[in-house]
């Protein structure tokens, strides 16, 4: 993802994120610094900044912390006027596991559209310092015996219409298409 994020911004913004060579960056948000796990940077200056969070297991369980967390994150970086956007993987059948047994999950659970309705709320509601910039998610199955990794199919659980909606808007795609426009807009204001 920082990859993709320094083809469109370009060598002349720095891009901090945690790898073998870097680190995240520390932003100073309105009501408390907190470190992010990629930000583009122009003269030190943090102009945009996005979360990645990849959740592999309970998910139904904390899915309202992670969402309620989420805002919040948003709310304090883009209150101080940085763009937020968010990157959520999720496994599209989530193993659960107990806090007996964290080897073997006591079951597995379908992402379901109520689960991702409250995303797709949230991104179509009004422009506000905790609706992020963007939100992407990105559904995966885990072949866990064969180490395999592949993008998941919605269709078998979550209707057409629904899955259209996160197509269109929740998409990686749309997410960077959303940055390029920013970084444009960013260009136009800044760089005159």
């Amino acid at each position: 993802m920082a990859t993709m994020l320094q083809e469109i911004w370009g060598n002349n913004y720095k891009i901090n994120f945690l790898d073998s060579d870097n680190q995240e960056a520390k932003v100073e948000g309105k009501y408390y610094p907190k470190f992010v796990d990629i930000v583009i940077s122009d003269n030190n200056m943090p102009i945009f900044c996005l979360g990645v969070k990849f959740i592999t297991s309970n998910y139904k369980q904390n899915s309202i912390n992670y969402f309620e967390n989420m805002m919040g994150e948003t709310a304090n970086i883009q209150a101080s006027n940085i763009p937020y956007a968010h990157i959520i993987i999720l496994r599209y059948k989530t193993p659960y596991y107990t806090k007996f047994d964290s080897v073997n999950p006591s079951r597995i659970e379908t992402i379901s559209a109520y689960d991702i309705k409250k995303y797709l709320n949230l991104i179509f509601d009004n422009p506000q310092a905790h609706r992020p910039f963007e939100i992407s998610t990105f559904f995966v199955n885990i072949d866990e015996k064969n180490y395999k990794v592949q993008k998941a199919d919605l269709s078998e659980s979550i209707e057409s219409s629904i899955c259209k909606l996160i197509e269109n808007k929740l998409s990686p795609e749309n997410l960077f298409k959303q940055i390029e426009n920013y970084k444009l807009h960013y260009e136009t204001n800044h760089h005159q």
